[in-house]
């Protein structure tokens, strides 16, 4: 498996939105997307594995002081995803339209008449590329390995309970 660190974001609250970032910040549902809590602030790197056809087979983020000498624990949380890419977001950033500065290019000519839209656009443009990912304001996004469907997602804690990495599976190793 190959991987590649994408780059890093800022993590500026204690939460985290883990999801697809076609839905809104408003839209709640447990099956949609995962609300982390007590997580470590500050700044995080995100990698994305890839399988030998380049397919996305995770997307991983971690507190760049962590050591990510923890085991992985699966959360009781799963997220949907409906338009083939998925992300972990700051909380306190996510589906901010105010935060995407400059002109973005808009790779699916997608209406931005809504608010949280123009975040959504910018993630698209970033999984449109040729890393399949990409860094956003607060946070990082890829496609999601074989598309639509309901992955889990992974943490790590450090010694204070803090999570520290989230890691979401879009399949596994032997399946086909």
């Amino acid at each position: 498996m190959n991987s590649k660190v994408i780059g890093s974001f800022l993590v500026e609250s204690d939460q985290l939105i883990v999801g697809d970032p076609c839905y809104p910040v408003e839209c709640g549902d447990e099956e949609e997307s995962c609300l982390l809590t007590n997580v470590k602030r500050g700044e995080w790197a995100a990698v994305i594995f890839y399988e030998e056809d380049e397919t996305v087979s995770r997307l991983t983020t971690y507190h760049k002081e962590s050591s990510l000498e923890y085991e992985w624990i699966e959360s009781d949380m799963d997220i949907m995803v409906d338009s083939a890419q998925a992300g972990i977001f700051d909380a306190s950033i996510y589906g901010r339209d105010e935060v995407i500065s400059g002109s973005l290019k808009n790779v699916y000519d997608i209406e931005m008449d809504e608010e949280g839209v123009k975040y959504y656009v910018a993630c698209c443009d970033q999984t449109a590329s040729g890393e399949q990912g990409g860094i956003v304001p607060g946070g990082v996004v890829s496609v999601s390995g074989w598309g639509d469907g309901c992955y889990p997602v992974f943490v790590q804690y450090n010694s204070d309970k803090e999570i520290t990495a989230v890691s979401l599976y879009f399949f596994e190793e032997d399946e086909e």
